[in-house]
């Protein structure tokens, strides 16, 4: 059974838009993932997904980080940074080659 999903848009002092993504991103919320992702970057130059909240990123979610990075520069902004992304998913980006399309930065504090 898939965990519920939740993407909220907030605002950091510090960092500016970050996207905090928390639960599991598979095939049955990578729709939903996807539509925060975009608007994301559509409206912002710059902004971070905070990944440090998901259990789980399966290669819907790695589509949808690419669907995302490949909007921003077409849009002429910067690719989304990804923050407290974990071991898995920072392995999952190599494999991938994924991992030289996004900076990356440790964790922060909790989200809201």
């Amino acid at each position: 059974m898939t965990e519920q999903l939740t993407c909220t848009l907030a605002e950091d002092a510090n960092l500016g838009p970050v996207l905090h993504v928390r639960g599991e991103v598979d095939l049955a919320t990578a729709d939903q993932f996807r539509e925060a992702a975009l608007e994301a970057v559509g409206r912002h130059h710059r902004v971070v997904f905070d990944v440090a909240g998901t259990r789980l990123l399966d290669a819907s979610g790695l589509r949808v980080l690419h669907t995302a990075a490949r909007e921003a520069r077409r849009l002429g902004h910067r690719a989304p940074v990804l923050r407290g992304v974990r071991p898995l998913l920072a392995r999952s980006l190599r494999i991938t080659g994924l991992h030289d399309v996004f900076e990356s930065e440790p964790a922060g504090p909790r989200a809201p």
